[in-house]
């Protein structure tokens, strides 16, 4: 009979890490070993991290590459390919928090994960300025860029909710709100109800509510990261891509 793994504490994680022949990440509960990166890879990273040191150098700030731990809170401590750090000294000799940049190279094996997981945990850093993808095998990247104010707000604040929603809801004017028949569930008297200000739905008889991004989760049946990235290609947010030479 096998028995269920039991979570750990994030201290205990970092006990036992520093005592583990092999780096391992941590998210909710759980350590997971890394997997083993190319000469590509590294090439890549490498590259990266040598042109984010000359902008970084005069500025005060540190460069790392896959050797530094990032803490995110307790839930998640990762080893970014490169990382980009200009606030004070970390308050730990062997992770930071509160990076400004941070650089993962795809791979097969990590792509799903650099793509979900750890775009959702690394955009939600405060601190956070670019999230950048870089694809050594087709030699693109994608730069999730946040503005001061945060680039889930940028897009929420590009959004218009109405517009959205009637794309795939039949939506009537009443009053100071839009209603129309749930697309959740089968209903023969409109009880979806969506308002511009703020800038939210809800249903009466279901209970699904919440803002743009949560329709499109639910409505698309994707994770957050991607309903972001869905809302920004609608209204015109770049999501920047490009080429280049590794």
């Amino acid at each position: 009979k096998m028995l269920a793994r039991k979570p750990r504490s994030l201290e205990r994680y970092l006990e036992e890490e520093a005592e583990s022949p092999v780096k391992r990440e941590f998210y909710r509960g759980f350590p997971y070993a890394m997997a083993g990166a190319s000469a590509l890879h590294n090439r890549v990273a490498l590259n990266i991290a040598a042109r984010f040191l000359e902008a970084a150098r005069p500025r005060g700030c540190r460069v790392y590459m896959s050797d530094m731990k990032l803490r995110i809170r307790d839930e998640a401590v990762y080893y970014p390919d490169v990382m980009v750090v200009c606030g004070e000294g970390p308050p730990h000799p062997y992770y930071e928090e509160a990076p400004c940049a941070v650089v993962e190279v795809l791979s097969p094996a990590t792509e799903a994960l650099d793509r979900r997981e750890k775009r959702a945990m690394y955009l939600s850093l405060d601190s956070l300025q670019v999230y950048l993808l870089v694809d050594p095998e087709r030699r693109r990247f994608t730069a999730y860029r946040l503005t001061p104010e945060g680039f889930v707000e940028e897009v929420r604040r590009a959004a218009d909710i109405v517009r959205l929603l009637s794309e795939h809801v039949a939506l009537k004017k009443a009053g100071t709100s839009w209603k129309g028949l749930c697309p959740f569930h089968n209903e023969k008297s409109p009880s979806f109800n969506v308002r511009s200000e703020p800038a939210v739905f809800h249903c009466f008889g279901c209970g699904e509510g919440g803002d743009v991004f949560k329709f499109v989760m639910l409505h698309e049946r994707v994770s957050f990261p991607e309903a972001i990235e869905s809302v920004a290609r609608r209204f015109g947010v770049p999501v920047p891509e490009g080429r280049f030479e590794p």
